[in-house]
């Protein structure tokens, strides 16, 4: 079993192109690690966005979208983070939830 990821490998995975990265290692590592940088840095809407990718890969919908919602509100003027949250809407509207 693979030592689960410390918040300096986070902070690499997912510094300037680091989301697609992090997307190549299991979620369960890096979720934790990745709530622990976003309890330091709230306010950063990359986080929010790359916590979102991490959980669309848990297909745990609900968590995607609000962290989605999260990294849009922070960074509203960023259209990935909008378009995230929209197609995570469309298939909880989907599914009925």
């Amino acid at each position: 079993m693979r030592e689960a990821a410390g918040p300096t490998d986070l902070e690499a995975t997912l510094g300037p192109g680091g989301p697609l990265r992090a997307l190549d290692q299991d979620p369960a590592e890096l979720i934790p690690v990745c709530d622990a940088a976003l309890f330091r840095s709230p306010r950063d809407p990359d986080l929010w966005n790359a916590a979102g990718l991490l959980s669309t890969r848990q297909k745990d919908w609900v968590q995607a979208k609000d962290r989605f919602a999260e990294a849009a509100r922070l960074a509203p003027d960023r259209a990935e983070f909008a378009s995230n949250l929209a197609k995570v809407e469309g298939i909880l509207e989907a599914a009925g939830e």
